[in-house]
């Protein structure tokens, strides 16, 4: 399981900072970015401005996208759980799931069982959000799922 911390106003930390880690149980961070103890020398907990926690997650794939997505709306930096900083200027989604994340309206229609052009009926009808691209009308997957229900078959 993965989980996303904010550690966040420190006297010694710069900015603020999401930190990945992974972990059979739920985790405490243990030092902040800098490597400073989260706790005194007597064990006391050092005084944060904010913080949260976030998880668990089951994949680092989809932890490391929520944290890139947080970073890039917020301006925090990511600590992944190499203790590297990760690149939070790449796109929230790959190309390929962007293609895959999307569906003609006659795949929806065929793929939930619905007569022809009521899928563009719903879109006019701002039933379902839709965009079209070179004469064809797009659709978001999850939200034909949402919408139309499981699929047929």
């Amino acid at each position: 399981m993965f989980y996303l911390h904010l550690v966040d106003g420190s006297s010694f930390q710069r900015g603020n900072v999401i930190v990945i880690s992974g972990s059979d149980t739920t985790p405490a961070i243990q030092d902040n970015i800098s490597g400073e103890p989260i706790t005194d020398a007597n064990g006391t907990p050092r005084t944060y401005k904010k913080g949260w926690m976030l998880g668990p997650v089951d994949t680092q794939a989809v932890v490391e996208r929520l944290a890139i997505s947080i970073a890039q709306g917020s301006g925090y930096k990511v600590l992944g759980l190499n203790g590297e900083l990760v690149d939070v200027s790449r796109p929230f989604l790959t190309d390929t799931e962007i293609v895959q994340a999307v569906m003609t309206t006659r795949e929806a229609e065929q793929t939930y069982g619905l007569a022809e052009g009521s899928a563009r009926k719903a879109i006019h009808q701002k039933t379902i959000a839709g965009r079209k691209s070179a004469g064809t009308w797009l659709i978001s997957r999850a939200e034909a799922e949402y919408t139309w229900g499981k699929k047929n078959g």
